[in-house]
């Protein structure tokens, strides 16, 4: 140790050494108790200097273990993450789901598939394996996952995840490790949920909860189809057509909600499959469907004489009430079923939906109302249709990872129903005019007067 000169050291308000050196410590002559001398250790006090000298010296040496601390995690980063994230955000990179190069972008241009922060070479393995090093003990985990996988390292040294060895295998599922930064999935279709987790008005905790309970519910809610043949000699679907072209005509007047429309197509089906109806009374069957449809749906909807005045005067608002209890009983008051629209909204939120996307696939949609062959497909394949044409339509990619994920079908599932509703689209007679008239309006981006191809 240095040797430095201290002056004088105070002990007590008195003076007990006034030379010495600083690490030589002195000593101090007193007697015990019974009289006998001894010696005191006395530690030498440093000035204000010395301890500002040892204070520095002492942060030095902090700075070098440190400076080897922080040396040795650059090293296990450097071994297990390829680039930073500044890096990773202004290259080019190569999607995982469809392998279209993307620049500059959090998500792929063509699928929407989230961009992963560190790309991971793939092979062929089926399996993670991942030794975790804790802090009391050491032990060895093996664990199976179903994934492409995403990777970086935290570092630190007792972090249990501290040496990794990864095989992310070729099958999606949603799955986090670390609660920080550590170790994740990457999915190939993107959370379209997760910025509505916290608002209410979005109900994101129960939606998925709600369209699974859709999915089990849309066959049992939906018609069969040829219950024409069967159940109705008097009329047919050309008057079935004629009647749903008027209602979307009366329900575009009202200016009503696209479930109303939806619903009141699905009671008027429902209702001919099980009941015979007279050729006079299937405007009635129409329009007391509409009545029920929207005092479902609406806010405020139409009176009944306003309803009797659409039908020219044809029924009296006593045989409208009347209807209204037949159909009722007979439906069991089941009236909460999932539309087509319902699963499109769904759909078009999955697909990353611009306004024009939209437009085109109600556009879509809606024409398959008075095609009487489209109640052969559930709901949920015709909303599904209805977006993939709207995608093929604006020169985006037909389908995705996401839209797969979140409709259960695959692109050739729905490809084949896809050119059925346009070819349906192609065969609706001209007197049918009420959606083209629709779609022609500036509100809606006179979308009925731009052709659309079958072409994929």
């Amino acid at each position: 140790m240095d040797v430095i000169d201290l002056g004088k050291i105070v002990v007590g308000g008195k003076v007990v050494k006034k030379s010495g050196k600083v690490g030589a410590p002195s000593f101090k002559k007193s007697k015990n108790d019974d009289g006998a001398p001894k010696e005191e250790l006395v530690q030498p006090i440093p000035t204000k200097r010395q301890t500002r000298g040892m204070k520095k010296k002492a942060e030095e040496v902090i700075k070098v273990v440190t400076q080897d601390e922080e040396t040795d995690d650059k090293k296990v980063k450097a071994a297990t993450t390829t680039k930073s994230s500044k890096e990773m955000v202004d290259e080019e990179w190569d999607c995982p789901a469809c392998t279209f190069k993307n620049k500059a972008k959090s998500m792929c241009e063509m699928c929407e598939t989230p961009k992963p922060r560190v790309l991971l070479p793939v092979v062929k393995e089926w399996e993670m394996k991942m030794i975790a090093s804790r802090k009391k003990d050491e032990s060895e985990k093996e664990i199976k996952f179903n994934g492409m996988f995403m990777f970086l390292m935290c570092g630190h040294k007792m972090c249990i995840f501290y040496g990794l060895t990864i095989h992310p295998p070729p099958l999606p599922i949603n799955f986090l490790i670390h609660p920080k930064y550590t170790l994740g999935i990457i999915t190939p279709y993107d959370d379209i949920d997760e910025r509505d987790y916290d608002d209410p008005n979005c109900n994101s905790r129960y939606v998925d909860d709600m369209y699974a309970n859709y999915r089990a519910k849309e066959e049992a809610t939906s018609t069969r189809p040829g219950y024409m043949d069967d159940r109705q000699p008097s009329i047919n679907h050309r008057m079935r057509a004629i009647l749903v072209d008027w209602l979307i005509e009366v329900h575009l007047k009202f200016r009503l909600a696209p479930e109303t429309l939806y619903l009141t197509v699905n009671i008027i089906d429902r209702y001919l499959n099980k009941k015979m109806v007279s050729r006079p009374r299937l405007q009635l069957v129409g329009v007391v469907a509409f009545m029920i449809a929207t005092k479902y749906e609406e806010v405020y909807p139409p009176e009944i004489r306003d309803l009797v005045y659409i039908c020219d005067n044809s029924y009296s608002k006593l045989e409208l009430l009347d209807m209204e209890e037949f159909i009722l009983k007979e439906l069991n008051y089941n009236v909460t079923v999932p539309s087509a629209h319902a699963f499109l909204i769904r759909y078009l939120k999955a697909g990353h939906a611009d306004e024009k996307i939209v437009r085109v696939a109600c556009y879509i949609l809606d024409g398959t109302l008075t095609s009487y062959k489209m109640l052969k497909y559930l709901p949920s394949q015709l909303a599904a249709a209805a977006v993939f044409i709207a995608r093929h339509h604006t020169e985006r990619r037909n389908w995705s990872p996401t839209l797969q994920h979140y409709t259960q079908y695959t692109e050739e599932e729905i490809k084949p129903i896809a050119r059925e509703v346009l070819a349906a689209k192609a065969a609706t007679p001209a007197s049918l005019k009420s959606v083209k008239l629709k779609y022609e309006e500036e509100r809606f981006g006179r979308i009925a007067n731009e052709e659309i191809l079958s072409d994929f």
